[in-house]
């Protein structure tokens, strides 16, 4: 039997352009907040591709709370903890994705421990298991070429 009513809440917003990364600070401040954790690899921040997001940060109210350099090519449980602390050990509000697939889905996973408490992300799996509104949470992609953009 079909349910009568059906509804899904995906609460998203795209922003794309030249001045993109200039609005993240404003975006943040929407959100209620002004100090995220960016999350991001070695080659990322070795090519200076953080550089116009420390840029967008300058002249406002929000800083950077922490750069969180050190997600692997194939990320694990112990990365998402790390990250975990370094946003609770700087005053971190919000999270800051900037990479590829395993930047983004450690950042992911870490929203779920930073939200939700503890270090024990596994009881978290599965439907239904995430009562509370995540933190706001920002992916800028650096893939090319991978359908990923």
């Amino acid at each position: 039997m079909a349910k009568p009513y059906y509804e899904f809440f995906c609460p998203v917003k795209v922003i794309a352009g030249h001045a993109a990364l200039e609005h993240i600070p404003f975006e943040l401040a929407t959100l209620g907040a002004k100090r995220p954790l960016i999350i991001t690899d070695k080659g990322v921040r070795a090519n200076n591709l953080l550089v116009p997001i420390e840029a967008a940060f300058e002249s406002t109210d929000a800083v950077i709370g922490y750069i969180f350099d050190d997600v692997p090519p194939d990320s694990s449980v112990q990365t998402v903890r790390n990250a975990a602390k370094a946003y609770r050990d700087n005053n971190c509000d919000a999270i800051i994705a900037v990479g590829g697939g395993s930047v983004i889905d450690t950042s992911k996973a870490t929203n779920i421990l930073v939200t939700e408490g503890g270090d024990d992300l596994l009881k978290f799996s599965g439907a239904h298991n995430l009562p509370k509104p995540l933190k706001p949470f920002f992916v800028i992609p650096t893939t090319s070429g991978t359908g990923s953009e």
